[in-house]
């Protein structure tokens, strides 16, 4: 019964929440009603449940953004909002320059960036922080590894050159 009454009662303003309550009672089907929601109104979601989303551990994001980039192709959220949901969780929740070069690595391939806007990637390009970071990060790296050789600065390379790689290239095709 009260299975039945959380499955009903939830809505994009309490998704997230109940994605938390779902993940710490292990209620498959909650988790993915919640689930099917958050990723479907993203940018709803995120603004209703701002706390519980910085609070919402890693591969529970991944799944969303991963839903969300999936369902962008009939009704759901834009590749910018997605984006912009990844941005606020990375800056809330990695705080170690590396750590968040990963978590962006890891969240970029599932945004469709070359639907993008033209003036929204410019907008990510030029004045997105968090690709500011990711560029210099990877020019940095790039530049040390040509004199020092080592396995954990290579990883962060390889984060970050993922991330920038792929932006240039949606950045290119809407160019052409």
């Amino acid at each position: 019964m009260l299975h039945s009454f959380l499955l009903e009662g939830t809505s994009e303003e309490n998704c997230l929440a109940m994605l938390h309550l779902a993940l710490s009672c292990n209620a498959s089907s909650l988790f993915s009603k919640a689930l099917s929601i958050a990723s479907s109104n993203l940018k709803a979601a995120v603004r209703h449940g701002s706390f519980v989303w910085y609070s919402t551990p890693l591969d529970t994001v991944v799944a969303i953004i991963r839903s969300a980039a999936k369902q962008a192709g009939r009704q759901a959220s834009d590749p910018f909002e997605i984006f912009q949901a990844v941005v606020s969780w990375v800056s809330f929740n990695c705080k170690c320059p590396g750590a968040g070069n990963k978590a962006m690595a890891k969240f970029i391939e599932h945004i469709d960036l070359p639907r993008m806007k033209m003036k929204e990637l410019q907008y990510l390009l030029d004045e997105e922080p968090m690709v500011s970071h990711l560029i210099y990060a990877y020019s940095f790296t790039a530049n040390y590894m040509s004199l020092m050789n080592g396995l954990m600065q290579m990883q962060q390379i390889r984060g970050s050159q993922a991330c920038v790689e792929k932006l240039a290239r949606a950045y290119l095709a809407l160019c052409m």
